[in-house]
């Protein structure tokens, strides 16, 4: 009995194996209308999809499919190819940048002003006050843009042009807080935020300080030159690690990809390992999944692809749709979503190892029932957050009477657990309640002494 057993074990396992390949889907976004540029993906907390595009002067504004697009459907089930969930809510605009704030409102960044929308994309206003933006000039698509970034945390809205880094409150409105002429990219971890400006190097500024630190790349590595034209950064939370990209545009397209793990430790991240041609190619964006692995996109005249680092390079070229990576954005599911010019999306789930088709995959903000339940003395509750934000997490009981708060701070994506001890309470039924910005949810638990 106990030989059948381990065979139906081994038949169920060999399948999984068989089963978890790589799956791609496509999405082409101009629905019938000419090309645009893919320049921005965002997932609000409840799984739609927004899409920043853009004119890229091959087509009128009249048949450009320009704008904030809206994806509706599901990508695992309805479509491949389909156009018809592709509607776009504001139109006539070049949107570099798409975020959402604490409000759960989506602020999209246009040539000329930030739009904010509270319903769902389907009516926008302009944000008070908008500075008027600086021009730079963007070599991969050979137009002259002025949002380059934007990143909305800590209750506060960053933006860089050109020429500038501004941050908006509600409360304080614009602020010009680093002025370093030159396309700007930003990525914020626990400490503060990194800037990467091309041509200048990298600036960093901790969240309780209204200060400067700034790296020059090109003084970290000697003989490169080349460090210093930053194209990109990205923050990885599964080992802390700072990932910059940079390539001087020129014959040579000298630069690299580097690695920061603190203590003023920096690593060259060879290019060996990959076809020759791409050795000389322009590295343009980077991200971080969910797993620790690094990906970047890549547009040349001779070579489009993506790469994948986690302590080797692998290379997806077959399998993108387009060319000219524009944006790489990771979802809740760590699905990889590639912006491509051409108005085209490609969207790649990994499936490695042993699936298992049971397993819950949890929504972008969730809160998840504690372990173990009923419980004595501890139990564990967990909760998954889809942006930065203040986060409380309050026990309450029948009566409504708040007895414990266990959480009551600003906190990053990513799913979070704490433990509650219970000694010091009567046996009974309790409430837990969870609330990010305008996502409130309250569970029950039983505590048995």
């Amino acid at each position: 009995m106990k030989g059948k057993k381990m065979l139906v074990f081994l038949l169920v396992w060999l399948a999984g194996m068989v089963n978890a390949q790589d799956v791609w889907k496509y999405i082409i976004t101009y629905n019938g209308l000419k090309a645009c540029v893919v320049y921005s993906i965002a997932f609000s907390s409840e799984g739609t999809v927004f899409i920043g595009a853009g004119n890229d002067n091959r087509a009128s504004w009249k048949d450009s499919a320009n704008g904030v697009i809206r994806i509706e459907g599901d990508i695992e089930s309805d479509f491949t190819y389909n156009t018809h969930f592709a509607k776009t809510v504001l139109k006539e605009k070049n949107i570099y940048g798409i975020v959402f704030d604490d409000e759960r409102r989506i602020l999209a960044g246009s040539d000329s002003a930030i739009y904010v929308s509270s319903d769902n994309g389907d009516h926008w206003t302009i944000l008070n006050n908008t500075p008027v933006f600086e021009k730079w000039y963007d070599t991969s698509n050979k137009v002259f843009r002025t949002i380059s970034d934007m990143v909305y945390t800590h209750n506060t809205l960053w933006v860089g042009d050109g020429k500038y880094v501004y941050n908006y409150t509600e409360s304080g409105g614009w602020k010009t807080i680093l002025e370093a002429e030159g396309k700007k990219s930003f990525t914020p971890t626990p400490e503060g935020m990194y800037v990467g400006v091309y041509s200048k190097g990298l600036y960093f500024r901790k969240w309780i300080e209204n200060k400067w630190q700034y790296t020059d790349m090109d003084s970290v590595f000697p003989g490169l030159d080349g460090a210093n034209f930053i194209q990109d950064v990205a923050f990885s939370r599964k080992d802390n690690s700072l990932w910059v990209i940079a390539t001087k545009k020129d014959e040579f397209h000298r630069g690299g990809v580097f690695r920061f793990t603190g203590l003023k430790k920096w690593d060259y991240i060879s290019r060996s390992g990959l076809p020759l041609e791409i050795i000389a190619e322009l590295f343009t964006v980077v991200a971080v999944d969910s797993n620790g692995a690094v990906w970047f996109g890549i547009t040349g005249d001779n070579a489009d692809g993506a790469f994948k680092w986690d302590g080797k390079w692998h290379r997806y070229y077959d399998e993108l749709k387009a060319s000219g990576i524009n944006c790489i954005a990771i979802d809740a599911q760590n699905r990889k979503w590639f912006g491509h010019n051409g108005g085209w999306i490609s969207v790649l789930t990994e499936r490695t190892g042993v699936e298992d088709n049971s397993a819950h995959i949890p929504n972008q903000l969730a809160l998840y029932q504690n372990y173990p339940n009923p419980f004595n003395a501890e139990t564990t509750i967990s909760y998954q957050l889809a942006r930065p934000g203040k986060v409380k997490l309050v026990i309450y009981d029948l009566l409504g009477k708040k007895v414990a708060i266990l959480v009551n701070e600003f906190q990053e994506p990513g799913r979070h657990s704490v433990t509650f001890n219970a000694n010091a309470l009567s046996s009974g039924v309790y409430l837990y309640r969870l609330q990010a910005g305008k996502y409130i949810e309250t569970r029950k638990m039983a505590f048995a002494k």
